[in-house]
């Protein structure tokens, strides 16, 4: 079975891990892959990419004035690359790539839904419906966005198929050990938030509770890892605030283990997600959390049981939350423990991708 996965940017990590997961771990004797890029990339980050896919990558480049042209030009590759499914990495504009694999004659086609459809509702709603004819359907990555999928995007139930991001538990367990065993002791409280830094995340609401932590005689760091378009705003915001001096922007970063190994909490502020794969590799590295009290974060902490939840853009919940786990490290312990054991059962990457494999061979999630 050829598999063609079509991606729009690497800007956004989390597609970008995904891919790669599912690349190397499906079975080469059940599927061969092939990738097609919709935006043009260049540079360090798409060379290491495609260093790592170790795979041909077709360009099929969208441009907003040539809809039209562009799903002819999808097709023709598809045909040529003599598809027989496709998954679409882009909510949204999958509506395009639907069309452009019903005129290439692709028997199936999926979009994965890895974001909150809700975010942009109207929009989302009217290319939902207009791909509904073409696509075969939705693979949401959250029990909480498939729930949306239907009460929101108005989509039956048969059509959505739910499989949950994984994550390789023992390797990032194995690693975030190993840098941990190298840590230089320190004595201030070594917060982490790891995120695109875009508007659908909330690094002001960490970054005024870090002041205000600070303010009450805590000592406390911050490190921001990952990057943006808001983040000349972070910075500007740090500064206004006074604790530059405390926080470290990161930029995009590549070892995460490292970074969870100098963590004490991990902390998700966010508006709205589909499912935060951070959660899980802090699961995995056994990195207590705080995280936004959202559907796909309190569904990932199992309601609170392996992490504590703060209300959503609320500074002074977040700063009372920090300060509870930091004076309760039998709780740190208690929560780690449980999330480790979580992420095993529920979120592991070759649960994962044996449910894809399924879906992509069946038509059916197990």
């Amino acid at each position: 079975m050829h598999l063609v996965h079509v991606l729009t940017s690497l800007e956004y990590g989390g597609v970008e891990s995904f891919a790669l997961r599912l690349l190397h771990r499906l079975d080469p004797k059940q599927f061969r892959s092939s990738i097609v890029m919709t935006t043009p990339e260049q540079g360090k980050r798409f060379e290491d990419f495609v260093a790592q896919v170790q795979l041909p990558v077709h360009q099929c480049h969208y441009q907003y004035q040539r809809r039209i042209r562009f799903v002819w030009s999808l097709s023709r590759t598809l045909r040529q690359l003599q598809a027989d499914v496709v998954i679409a990495y882009a909510f949204g504009n999958h509506a395009m790539v639907a069309m452009a694999c019903w005129l290439a004659g692709v028997p199936r086609n999926y979009v994965r839904v890895a974001g909150d459809p809700n975010r942009h509702y109207q929009k989302s709603w009217r290319l939902t419906n207009l791909a509904r004819p073409f696509c075969t359907g939705e693979i949401a990555v959250s029990e909480a966005t498939a729930l949306m999928l239907r009460q929101k995007m108005g989509l039956p139930t048969e059509r959505v198929h739910t499989i949950v991001n994984g994550c390789e538990v023992e390797e990032i367990e194995a690693q975030v050990r190993r840098y941990r065993a190298l840590r230089t002791p320190c004595n201030a409280l070594q917060l982490l938030m790891i995120s695109r830094m875009d508007d659908a995340k909330d690094h002001e609401t960490l970054l005024s509770a870090l002041a205000g932590l600070r303010q009450a005689g805590l000592a406390v760091e911050l490190t921001l890892a990952g990057d943006g378009p808001s983040r000349s705003s972070h910075e500007a915001l740090a500064r206004a605030l006074g604790i530059s001096e405390v926080v470290r922007f990161l930029g995009n970063c590549s070892n995460i283990p490292e970074q969870l190994s100098k963590a004490d909490i991990l902390i998700h502020s966010t508006r709205t997600e589909g499912l935060p794969n951070v959660l899980l590799e802090a699961m995995a590295g056994r990195v207590p959390i705080i995280a936004s009290d959202i559907p796909p974060c309190r569904e990932v902490l199992d309601h609170g049981r392996c992490g504590l939840l703060f209300q959503k853009e609320n500074m002074q919940h977040l700063m009372q939350t920090i300060q509870y786990l930091h004076n309760h490290p039998p709780l740190q312990q208690e929560l780690a423990m449980a999330a480790f054991q979580r992420v095993q059962q529920k979120y592991h990457v070759q649960r994962m991708v044996e449910q894809y494999a399924h879906l992509l061979q069946f038509g059916t999630v197990e």
